[in-house]
């Protein structure tokens, strides 16, 4: 294994989820998603990420219930590289309605996929998946 002094930090990505049990027994379950650069990230068309701060931040929150339908979607890009990032957010909503079991990952791709949705968002719709199983 490598020693600090051989290596040095480039990216660091945090992917949190928290599920909440609302007063009506609903599941809220709570996703973030942040990559954090440990080197600076030069552009041509735009500043620079210096060391330290955050190339991507965002949320989702879903709220499903004992069945695992679910009844409301909020998406959030908090910090993204470009203008356009975060203009897919409102597509999200499109998931009210699904119910998370089998087949849920090929519907989120069909409503979502390529310039419908953002990587970074889609991922959180399956950690937040999980994360509502674990609850």
């Amino acid at each position: 294994m490598s020693t600090d002094n051989e290596r040095e930090l480039v990216h660091t990505r945090q992917i949190t989820c928290r599920a909440f049990r609302l007063k009506n027994g609903f599941l809220e379950i709570e996703a973030t998603l942040g990559d954090e650069k440990g080197q600076e990230v030069a552009f041509r068309s735009r500043p620079s990420v210096p060391p330290g701060e955050f190339m991507h931040r965002m949320a989702l929150t879903i709220t499903i219930d004992g069945d695992y339908l679910i009844h409301d979607v909020k998406a959030t890009t908090l910090t993204a590289p470009w203008p356009m990032c975060g203009g897919t957010d409102a597509a999200y909503r499109r998931l009210v309605g699904l119910r998370i079991g089998p087949g849920f990952t090929q519907q989120v791709r069909e409503l979502l996929g390529g310039v419908q949705g953002c990587t970074h968002v889609t991922e959180l719709v399956s950690q937040a998946a999980n994360t509502s199983m674990q609850a």
